[in-house]
């Protein structure tokens, strides 16, 4: 069984709008996981995921899970979050993506009471997805310079996966049918 590196009342003090009186059940706990599998599998790289998943008892992961100080290609002191921000940020958008939303032979739905429903307002879920992602990439853009200015601590970091990553990214002017991911001058990552 794969471990879940957080938990509902994480996500409760993260994200903005989740009622406390929410409660943890196997759809919750597998939007978790599949936040760990999908996107952060994704961004660390599998055999980089795995070692997480497996020695998370180890300080190097818990620093990585939980957040901490470090010093920057600038040289100044700022603080990494953790990761477990990113995985607090996907999972809230993926539970987002299922929270009370009933497809019915008269269209979507939303659910406002045991019985009663009314139309699906499209705008404001693509709002709130929007924001849940786009703080998600924030969080990871924190990562991705923690792991840069750290990756002798985590030997298994290969650069960034994540194709929502955004720090830094451009088209390298060498060849234009390629696009090379840069972190200051140094490429970390081709496609």
């Amino acid at each position: 069984m794969e471990t879940l590196l957080i938990q509902l009342n994480d996500i409760i003090e993260i994200c903005d709008n989740v009622s406390s009186n929410l409660r943890e059940d196997k759809l919750v706990n597998a939007e978790i996981l599949n936040a760990q599998r999908l996107d952060l599998s994704k961004f660390l790289g599998d055999s980089f995921y795995y070692d997480f998943i497996t020695n998370n008892t180890d300080q190097k992961y818990i620093d990585l899970l939980n957040g901490k100080e470090f010093e920057n290609c600038e040289g100044e002191t700022v603080y990494f979050y953790g990761l477990r921000y990113v995985i607090a940020w996907r999972a809230y958008a993926k539970m987002l993506n299922r929270s009370s939303l009933h497809l019915t032979r008269t269209g979507s739905r939303r659910k406002q009471g045991q019985t009663e429903t009314e139309p699906y307002n499209n705008e404001k879920l693509s709002q709130a997805l929007n924001n849940a992602n786009s703080r998600a990439i924030f969080y990871e853009n924190n990562a991705l310079e923690f792991l840069e200015q750290e990756k002798e601590s985590y030997s298994l970091w290969k650069g960034c996966k994540s194709s929502n990553t955004s720090i830094d990214f451009h088209i390298s002017r060498k060849n234009k049918t390629n696009r090379i991911g840069y972190y200051g001058n140094k490429e970390i990552y081709g496609r």
